[in-house]
Formats: structure tokens, C-alpha cells, sequence
């Protein structure tokens, strides 16, 4: 079976969109900002670059498709999250 990789229809199908990435310009922060629908405005904050090598897969209408596992909230954002509301922290912030 064949692998492609992710394309924008791709994001929408998994997640409603691909989130947004940049550098925040005062302390050098990678910020992947979920500014689409499903993505409730999410901003995550990371140090380490974003490795797009490091890949996860998903079925999307039959397809097998790799996507950068950084930027799927499933995998970066939402579990994250839980785990920081678990032991009493914060959730990431919202843009919106």
C-alpha cells in the first residue's frame, strides 16, 4: 500500500486544518498556533525544532497518510494538555 504525504485536504479531513508555525521573535519559542475550527485556537510552546522525520499515519478516505506528528493535535496538543490539567496545571492558552 502506498504512503503520501499529508496535503492540505488531508489536514482538514484529520483535524480541520494544519495548524500555523512560527518563532516567537522575543524568546525564540516555536509556536504552533491551531487557528482553524476544530483547533479552538490552541497555542502550543517548544523548544526543540519541529523534526519532519518524525511522522505518524493515519487513514484518511482509504489512503494511508503521513503527516508531521508535531502538528497533529491529537498527538502533540491534546494529550498534553490533559496530562498538565491532571496534576493541577494549566492548559495551553487560546488565541481566540
Amino acid at each position: 500500500m502506498e504512503i503520501r504525504n499529508a496535503q492540505k485536504e488531508d489536514w482538514i479531513a484529520l483535524q480541520g486544518g494544519k495548524p500555523l508555525v512560527t518563532r516567537n521573535k522575543i524568546d525564540g519559542m516555536i509556536l504552533i498556533t491551531h487557528d482553524y475550527p476544530k483547533g479552538e485556537g490552541m497555542q502550543i510552546r517548544r523548544h526543540n525544532p519541529i523534526d519532519p522525520n518524525d511522522t505518524v499515519r493515519f487513514g484518511i478516505n482509504g489512503d494511508v497518510v503521513e503527516f508531521t506528528s508535531a502538528l497533529v493535535k491529537a498527538v502533540e496538543g491534546d494529550p498534553c494538555e490533559r496530562q498538565s490539567r491532571k496534576v493541577g496545571g494549566d492548559g495551553y492558552p487560546r488565541i481566540r
